[in-house]
């Protein structure tokens, strides 16, 4: 039985945890939404995070793959954390069934 403590930290940790894959998701779907046009105008004016995000966009192999690494690093943390928590209140086959519902639905 996971204690109280370790209960709120838990669930704490995947409240932030949903939000820094939530983060890592709005983050791909907004750049790779604009237009190349879009990240040219905005460097142009010289504003340092406007040339920060075309210099991202301007290599999206790289720019894809570490918002993705990232994305399922942060979900298996929270399976992993979801797992742990509902192991200690059902057997393992049925924490794992649960684990699995409830984290597909969250993510």
């Amino acid at each position: 039985m996971v204690g109280v403590t370790i209960g709120v930290v838990g669930v704490a940790t995947v409240a932030v945890l949903l939000a820094v894959s939530a983060f890592f998701s709005s983050s791909e779907t907004a750049i790779f939404s604009l237009p190349a046009a879009w990240f040219d105008r905005r460097a142009e004016t010289g504003d340092p995070r406007a040339l920060a995000l075309k210099e991202l966009r301007d290599d999206p192999h790289r720019l894809l793959v570490t918002l993705l690494v990232g994305n399922n690093v942060v979900n298996i943390a929270i399976s992993s954390i979801v797992t742990l928590l509902v192991a200690s209140y059902l057997p393992p086959g049925a924490a794992v069934a649960v684990t699995t519902a409830c984290t597909s639905f969250l993510v």
